[in-house]
């Protein structure tokens, strides 16, 4: 996920990357044993091993570290993704779905490179 959030960053992403990490609302956690075991409980639930595309994989293996690391939300742009979410027990919210705040407050220090 930091890929896709670094593509087309620039010569700078080493300074955006450290900003996006220093951000206490982002926190990355990789895909683990205890994520692995989460994946295969939630796959087992009607879904045949030959049928899942690496897309859909993907999606619920982070649902997976999200649920394995007792997320209670997880933001995302993909429908299907909030979806899953919803229904491993993770409040699944769409990104527009997320309130703007306040114009007194809409200015945070992290600046885009």
């Amino acid at each position: 996920m930091r890929s896709t959030r670094l593509m087309g960053v620039g010569p700078k992403k080493q300074e955006y990357l450290a900003q996006f990490l220093s951000n206490p609302a982002f926190l990355p956690r990789p895909f683990d044993e205890k994520s692995a075991v989460e994946l295969a409980l939630l796959t087992e639930s009607g879904v045949k091993p030959e049928d899942i595309k690496a897309t859909l994989r993907f999606d619920r293996q982070v649902v997976a570290i999200a649920r394995s690391n007792s997320a209670t939300a997880l933001y995302t742009a993909d429908i299907n993704q909030a979806g899953f979410a919803k229904s491993s027990g993770v409040n699944g919210i769409m990104i527009w779905e997320i309130p703007l705040p306040p114009p007194e407050i809409a200015q945070l220090p992290f600046q885009e490179p």
